[in-house]
């Protein structure tokens, strides 16, 4: 016998002992199974219910903060359409009528509720409910379409329940969050997910500074709560990315923040006042070297003495007999501005944000890059007109 047919023989006896303990095994494990099955599960039982307070106890405060939010949360249905008009050639015309739904938050006591602009944009008729079946109709108050918010006010029904608003930006990226609302039309449905990012911009709206989150956001959600693990509502769910028009793991919620400051805006003036400068922007950016007839955006800031490409360039102000609230503050064509209200810029649109969300009358330190060193203007914000005078107002920015 060769020495390979002496290790083949080896092999083929090893293994088959081998599998003679494994099948030995198993018919063990089988028979203690069927004998000792009622005391294996038992002591899985205790082991559980030894490990289940602590688990349980963690998952509660989902479910408590459920309960305190949900209350505030209704279900918002906007009808739209059925106007009569008159057309040349058909007579009388009467458009259809539509009906959609969404979400919306309890603002106050006397009836405030906080929504999107898009969930009631265009209703003749609007009827909210709320989580215990009460159906009251709500007019709109004020909507901001630059934000996608507005306030429906309604005459409260007995119990009604405000939410508490939270501070949005206290939130840090992975925290858990709640969306509640009416997915589909599901009165208060409520999902889990985290804080995905802060700060998104998406180019969905004139002013945006979304929360982003994997917490399912559907049709139907738009206008309903984010909520905190303390119950407080932190954002208000208002879009999503998607290819197939439902849930796909990113979605939007506007920050408390911005929409607190929107809301008493619009309940106290019906309009939304906001901070202007009347000042002309632009990135520091390849676009802004051309203009410059400067090669890209290196010899930019090269020019400008500068190490990086943050801050906005002043290149113009809006026409005004006193002048600007910018310039009146000193600041002058060709700065950069690199800090507003002690923080850094990092760009137009959080420079823009910025100045819309300060109330007209602030004085606030502005940082300019002019002339390779740092100027510190102090700058009263101004109050910013209507869209259309704010366009006449505008004027070409010169040259250096």
């Amino acid at each position: 016998m060769t020495t390979r047919d002496r290790f083949s023989l080896f092999l083929t006896v090893a293994v088959g002992i081998a599998l003679g303990l494994v099948t030995a095994r198993t018919l063990d494990l089988q028979r203690v199974s069927a004998e000792d099955g009622a005391a294996a599960r038992q002591e899985i039982e205790t082991a559980l219910a030894a490990r289940y307070p602590a688990a349980s106890g963690a998952l509660e405060v989902f479910s408590l903060a459920a309960r305190v939010a949900s209350p505030s949360v209704v279900h918002i249905t906007r009808r739209a359409g059925g106007e009569f008009y008159r057309d040349w050639f058909w007579g009388v015309v009467r458009t259809p009528e539509s009906e959609a739904v969404g979400s919306g938050v309890v603002v106050s006591a006397d009836g405030h509720i906080l929504t999107n602009n898009h969930v009631v944009e265009g209703a003749k008729e609007i009827v909210v409910r709320f989580v215990e079946g009460t159906s009251v109709k709500g007019r709109v108050v004020g909507a901001d379409p630059e934000t996608d918010l507005a306030v429906v006010q309604i005459d409260p029904p007995r119990g009604i329940v405000p939410a508490k608003l939270g501070d949005s930006d206290r939130l840090t990226i992975g925290e858990w969050v709640l969306a509640i609302g009416s997915p589909f039309g599901l009165d208060h449905t409520v999902t889990s997910g985290i804080v995905s990012a802060k700060g998104r911009r998406r180019g969905l709206l004139a002013l945006e500074d979304f929360i982003q989150t994997d917490a399912a956001i559907n049709p139907g959600n738009s206008g309903g709560a984010l909520v905190n693990l303390r119950g407080e509502v932190v954002g208000i769910n208002s879009a999503i990315v998607t290819q197939t028009g439902s849930y796909a793991g990113v979605g939007f919620a506007i920050p408390i923040n911005m929409a607190r400051r929107v809301m008493e805006s619009l309940i106290a003036r019906g309009k939304v006042v906001r901070g202007f400068l009347g000042i002309e922007v632009r990135n520091l950016d390849d676009a802004l070297a051309e203009r410059y007839s400067l090669d890209g955006v290196g010899a930019l800031l090269r020019e400008l003495k500068l190490k990086e490409a943050k801050g906005a360039f002043v290149a113009g102000f809006t026409r005004a007999d006193a002048g600007s609230p910018a310039e009146r503050g000193g600041l002058k064509e060709g700065d950069v501005i690199i800090a507003f209200d002690g923080k850094p810029v990092a760009g137009v649109e959080d420079l823009i944000l910025r100045i819309m969300q300060t109330p007209p009358g602030t004085k606030v330190p502005v940082t300019a890059w002019r002339a390779g060193r740092e100027e510190v203007l102090s700058v009263t914000v101004g109050e910013r007109p209507d869209a259309d005078a704010a366009a006449r107002a505008r004027r070409l920015p010169r040259r250096r």
